[in-house]
């Protein structure tokens, strides 16, 4: 049975670690902006843009395919896990000694090869948390990633202070993500023993080569996802200037902060959309459907809020050098809409045994990114890799939109009307505090009471959402 208390009690710890990661980024990222200046800030974006590329590839899809396997045996966790931990140390040495190789061929700075040397074994262990993420997140335990997650932002915090007072530069920087990372990787694999197995590793090349196989749908779509949506900051390294990767990157940190619910959202849904489409395609559509309504309810008005105070929101925390930024994020905030609502779609693709449809949407989605960032970055710079950002996203939904009309849990025209009433409220909102021209802060807090107050007048909320909320609220008997 799907207990929503359950979901609601993994919510919570995945959005109380990701709020406190996220406060914790938001204050290294501006002390790292204004520390290194932006052109040193812009080697890290790009040594960390490229690490994530590239990185995709020491995971390979194992992360989703396993979750999904465990997700309806149990009895596979001790197999999966002794046998793929050998599999992703190989994979990781392999592509952080062909990523360098190819750094020092192609000619690039010490300091991009080396800052993107350390940023590649911070990746190696990043890659290897996620693989322990997706065990615990098939067992439905998240407080364990949630830990370690909030762990790892707060040593890196602690760190760049540290850093910043004793002058230690670039690559105290750089270091202070690997510390970070590795000391999120000793506490998450302190807990593998809550499952009750001692594993004996081993490297089985028949094994490995069956799950690659397998994991390759899920793999692909990693990298052409890294591809569309980091591939910018990496081309424009490339086709621009180390300034200017360091103004679209602390525009897009502003982004990153706000997709807090999105990032959290699939590691918290994912195993149970699986054990939903076990039961039944109706559940997988109810849950489908609302995951979408409760996403677009939270970011919508987030997003129009953002794109009205954006210039003065990026002069007050990076400065006076980053102006002019504002209108890179007031542009990358209409992708994010889209990317929740393709996010709750590819969940529940991957879950009904779709995945290899979702991959080919990725790839042309990526493909097309690569091209109009080839197109644009030469004439518009930062601003041409964030109009290609957004056009990648609306290209997947209009895929993803296709493709789910053809499946049983295809989303029904209720959703149009939700979707219809959150734009309406969100509109309002926006038009008011244009015309009244209040300041940031308070706009804030007015803009938020004339949200409620159009939810509520237009009745977003039906009766399956009130029900919904009883039951967190032990009102009402789970299901």
């Amino acid at each position: 049975m799907v207990s929503i208390r359950r979901i609601f009690k993994n919510s919570t710890w995945m959005m109380a670690s990701q709020t406190i990661t996220n406060l914790c980024a938001f204050v290294w990222t501006i002390l790292m902006a204004r520390y290194l200046g932006t052109s040193d800030f812009g080697i890290l974006s790009f040594a960390i843009s490229l690490s994530t590329v590239v990185g995709v590839l020491m995971d390979s899809g194992t992360q989703t395919y396993i979750v999904r396997a465990i997700s309806k045996d149990y009895n596979l966790t001790e197999r999966y896990f002794e046998k793929t931990v050998p599999l992703k140390v190989v994979l990781s040495v392999l592509i952080i000694m062909g990523t360098v190789l190819f750094l020092i061929l192609t000619g690039r700075s010490d300091s991009v090869v080396n800052v993107s040397f350390i940023m590649l074994c911070q990746y190696a262990f990043l890659s290897m948390n996620g693989f322990f993420y997706g065990i615990f997140q098939a067992y439905e335990k998240m407080e364990y990633q949630s830990i370690a997650s909030a762990l790892n932002a707060v040593v890196l915090l602690v760190i760049v202070f540290l850093t910043i007072y004793l002058n230690l530069g670039l690559y105290g920087m750089a270091f202070g993500y690997l510390i970070a990372m590795f000391c999120a990787f000793l506490y998450i694999y302190s807990k593998i023993g809550n499952l009750n197995f001692r594993p004996h590793y081993n490297f089985d090349y028949g094994f490995s080569k069956e799950l690659l196989k397998a994991a390759l749908p899920f793999g692909l779509t990693g990298i052409f996802y890294s591809i569309y949506f980091t591939i910018d900051m990496t081309m424009l390294q490339y086709l621009a200037t180390n300034a200017a990767v360091g103004m679209y990157n602390a525009s897009y940190k502003i982004v990153s902060l706000i997709t807090t619910f999105y990032a959290l959202y699939p590691q918290v849904i994912f195993p149970v959309m699986v054990k939903l489409f076990e039961d039944s395609a109706d559940l997988l559509k109810f849950s489908y459907e609302r995951s979408m309504k409760y996403l677009l309810l939270i970011i919508l008005p987030i997003c129009a809020g953002v794109i009205l105070y954006a210039e003065p929101l990026m002069t007050l925390i990076y400065g006076s050098q980053y102006a002019g930024s504002g209108m890179i994020v007031m542009v990358l905030m209409f992708t994010i809409p889209f990317l929740f609502v393709n996010g709750a779609s590819t969940v529940a693709m991957n879950s009904s045994n779709n995945e290899v449809l979702v991959t080919k949407i990725y790839c042309l989605a990526a493909i097309v990114n690569v091209v109009l960032n080839l197109l644009l970055i030469p004439h518009y710079s930062y601003l041409g890799a964030a109009f290609a950002t957004v056009i990648s996203e609306i290209i997947i939904s209009i895929l993803m939109f296709r493709v789910t009309l053809k499946t049983e849990y295809a989303p029904g025209w209720i959703v149009v009307k939700d979707i219809v009433k959150l734009l309406i409220a969100t509109i309002v909102m926006y038009m008011v505090l244009d015309y009244l021209k209040v300041n940031m802060f308070a706009g804030i807090v007015l803009g938020a009471i004339i949200y409620i107050v159009m939810i509520f007048a237009e009745r977003t909320l039906d009766d399956k959402d009130k029900n919904i909320i009883k039951i967190i609220l032990n009102k009402k008997q789970d299901y």
